[in-house]
């Protein structure tokens, strides 16, 4: 706050001198300096955001299912384990988002071990969608669930092929 003050000083002053540029370089450097330390502040030291290391693989996994149950359940009760048909979903959709970001990325950057994992985890989400999901709707929200993730599946065949594609046209570099 005392280079904010101080600021508003040099700033003030400005007006009543023969050098306003230099009053108002100064008045700039405090004030940018000061904008600086206090987003770090509030950002990089603030103790409520906290770096956790989640780990890899199954640890990853966990921490996303945790972070998805944390969200419906607050108490995170591990006695009662009701989970409702929302909730389901949610876990379909997030676990979709993240086959077909690790899908698009492994195609994008020729990392064939990130594709195969992505490919894994969009085979368990449709197959927890035509087992879990699926069987608790009946009627028209069957159809449209069903019809849903064949939409969902075309497009990640698309971008796959689209991927593909790209993929044969580059011309082959010769060493």
């Amino acid at each position: 706050m005392n280079w904010l003050i101080l600021d508003a000083v040099y700033l003030w002053r400005k007006q009543y001198t023969n050098k306003p540029g230099l009053y108002w370089v100064y008045g700039t450097i405090l004030i940018t300096s000061s904008a600086l330390l206090h987003s770090y502040l509030s950002v990089r030291s603030n103790p409520f955001i906290v770096y956790q290391e989640t780990g890899s693989g199954i640890f990853s996994v966990l921490y996303i299912n945790g972070f998805i149950r944390g969200l419906y359940h607050l108490a995170l009760s591990f006695v009662a384990f009701d989970i409702g048909q929302q909730e389901h979903y949610v876990y379909s959709i997030v676990w979709l988002v993240i086959a077909a970001g690790l899908i698009v990325f492994g195609q994008s950057s020729n990392k064939t071990l990130i594709n195969k994992i992505g490919f894994s985890i969009l085979v368990l989400v449709v197959l927890k969608a035509l087992i879990i999901d699926l069987s608790n709707l009946d009627g028209l929200y069957s159809a449209l669930s069903f019809i849903g993730l064949g939409l969902c599946l075309v497009a990640i065949g698309w971008l796959f092929q689209r991927f593909k594609s790209k993929a044969a046209l580059k011309p082959a570099v010769s060493g």
